[in-house]
């Protein structure tokens, strides 16, 4: 770009902040504390090996700020992306209407694509989008995961995609689950997230209102058990 057609971007750019075009605006579907806390989570373990998983990318845009701290950082943590780029599983949505007293209009369809995604990221060379159903996804073929977020809102996912990233979470390893929050439509993984918490003898803990947090016991540690009243 020469000097001109910069200058001319700039007062472009400064026309439109004053004329109220360019609003301020907070692009992201998780709240600060989120983000904060898988950028905290990858600082506490940055000395241990390990791959950072994402599950349900939506636009991108979480993958975007985790990938963009992992550069600035120099980190080594190959950054998994999993999604069906294509929406809910029909079986997934079945479900929540047979057996969760749901209802099909109430379900929200999201709309990414793989290709879009796989153009945006492709100065990240350490992010590998993955296009598959969670529930098929083979995670003994990915490394050892250190940290987890599994955004996916229905029950079936949730509850099949927490036990499948457990089994490749690193011991003391982070595992974050959006939409932990009851009686809204996405309590599904609500649901899931307490009753995985109470299967695997662990507290749970929610932060930021509906983010659902499990950190993985280390080999010396035991399990917190939930004792029911």
């Amino acid at each position: 770009m020469n000097a001109f057609n910069f200058f001319m971007r700039q007062q472009v750019k400064k026309a439109a902040y004053k004329m109220g075009l360019w609003a301020t605006e907070y692009p992201y579907f998780c709240s600060p504390l989120h983000l904060a806390s898988f950028v905290n989570a990858l600082e506490d373990l940055k000395h241990v090996p390990g791959c950072f998983v994402e599950v349900g990318v939506a636009r991108g845009m979480t993958t975007r700020f985790v990938a963009e701290h992992i550069q600035l950082m120099n980190l080594d943590v190959p950054y998994y992306a999993i999604d069906t780029f294509s929406s809910f599983d029909p079986d997934d949505l079945d479900f929540e209407v047979k057996n969760r007293s749901k209802t099909m209009w109430e379900m929200q369809v999201f709309w990414n694509t793989y290709d879009k995604f796989v153009k945006d990221f492709k100065e990240f060379e350490f992010v590998t989008p993955i296009r598959a159903d969670i529930k098929k996804v083979d995670f003994a073929e990915l490394p050892p995961v250190k940290v987890a977020y599994l955004d996916v809102d229905l029950y079936q996912p949730t509850k099949i995609g927490l036990e499948k990233i457990w089994d490749r979470l690193v011991p003391e390893g982070y595992l974050f689950v959006d939409d932990v929050l009851d009686n809204n439509k996405w309590d599904g993984a609500y649901q899931a997230y307490m009753e995985f918490c109470a299967e695997k003898g662990l507290e749970p803990q929610v932060i930021s209102t509906d983010c659902g947090v499990i950190r993985k016991p280390s080999h010396a540690q035991t399990p917190i058990r939930v004792v029911a009243s």
